[in-house]
């Protein structure tokens, strides 16, 4: 249902996702840590941010949220799993990042954001404040561009040190 190699796992053990369909948004949930998964759907979620297409969603432990980044980078959204109903909303729009598809998403322990564009290879650290606001975005590093750099993030990590020593071992 929906797009599902777009989700990210919570702190409960659920694999999460949001997507788009029938002019509103919806959210998935799989509780993966259950003898036997059962998949949950909410649909009809929020309707505030359009329909937006994008690639990935990363759960931030910080803010115990969910986002993701536009495809093109205009928008970055924020989906809320725990608020009742849950939503989905646009926290705040970008100009000038590259276009297309940001196909990997992950957080790190102080909450920040990172983003990585297919077709560029440019990964974009989106800073957030303490009060889960975005203050800043940057390009950090440039890879390789690819379609297949998805997978799931460790929200507890450290920040990364691009092109530095591995600080976590």
């Amino acid at each position: 249902e929906g797009r599902s190699y777009t989700g990210d796992m919570d702190d409960n053990g659920n694999w999460t996702n949001f997507y788009y369909s029938n002019s509103t948004w919806n959210m998935a949930q799989v509780d993966v840590d259950a003898v036997n998964p059962t998949f949950v759907s909410t649909p009809g979620i929020d309707n505030s941010a359009g329909n937006v297409n994008h690639h990935d969603w990363v759960y931030n432990a910080t803010c115990d949220k969910f986002y993701t980044l536009e495809a093109g980078g205009q928008k970055l959204l924020v989906a809320d799993h725990k608020a009742t109903p849950p939503t989905v909303g646009v926290v705040t729009t970008y100009s000038g990042l590259d276009g297309g598809a940001y196909g990997a998403a992950w957080a790190d322990v102080d909450g920040n954001l990172y983003f990585s564009n297919n077709g560029s290879g440019k990964i974009y650290k989106i800073t957030m404040d303490g009060g889960c606001s975005p203050t800043n975005i940057e390009v950090v590093m440039t890879g390789s561009s690819t379609s297949n750099n998805d997978g799931m993030s460790c929200p507890y990590s450290p920040e990364i040190e691009f092109g530095g020593a591995d600080t976590d071992g």
